[in-house]
């Protein structure tokens, strides 16, 4: 039988090379890395945007001391404990507040400790309830100790009175 270039086997298996769509083109390749640029910018602004924002705080205690002398402002000290609900609720909605953020950034340099961490100075300061508060004044080393859960409103207030037995 004579031999057809022109015949094909359909019996034959295609390759994966037949069967593949072609590829893109590089058009289409920008595109793609494009929206998922876009994308994962748009996430990161939505992730940085739902932080909230919160009072500067420092966590060495002596060089807070050292700066609030420095600045001729007051210290306040907060210890806390992670396992207490009263504190998660001061981190969460009280410190967040933009009031008491203002407030202490203008009148305090303040330093939040772990109590857990810190237990010599929780001693010292008869810290009994958490979270604990020292007000201090570095220029006198005259101190107010507040303890609890406070909400804004009642943190500044209960700030301003501090500051005035201190002072």
């Amino acid at each position: 039988m004579p031999e057809n270039n022109n015949y094909k086997n359909t019996d034959l298996p295609q390759t994966s090379r037949d069967n593949a769509p072609p590829p893109p083109s590089p058009k289409a390749s920008r595109r793609g890395w494009l929206f998922i640029l876009l994308a994962l910018l748009f996430i990161i602004i939505i992730i940085l945007t739902e932080r909230k924002a919160s009072i500067p705080w420092r966590h060495d205690y002596q060089a807070a001391l050292d700066q609030a002398r420095d600045q001729n402002k007051f210290a306040l000290i907060a210890f806390h404990k992670i396992d207490i609900n009263a504190c998660f609720k001061m981190k969460n909605n009280t410190y967040a507040n933009d009031n008491v953020i203002n407030y202490v950034e203008k009148r305090f340099i303040p330093v939040l400790l772990d109590a857990d961490e810190h237990k010599k100075l929780v001693r010292q300061h008869n810290i009994t309830s958490f979270p604990g508060f020292i007000i201090l004044n570095p220029r006198n080393n005259k101190t107010d100790r507040r303890q609890g859960y406070q909400d804004a409103e009642l943190f500044i207030e209960m700030l301003d009175k501090s500051l005035k037995k201190i002072q």
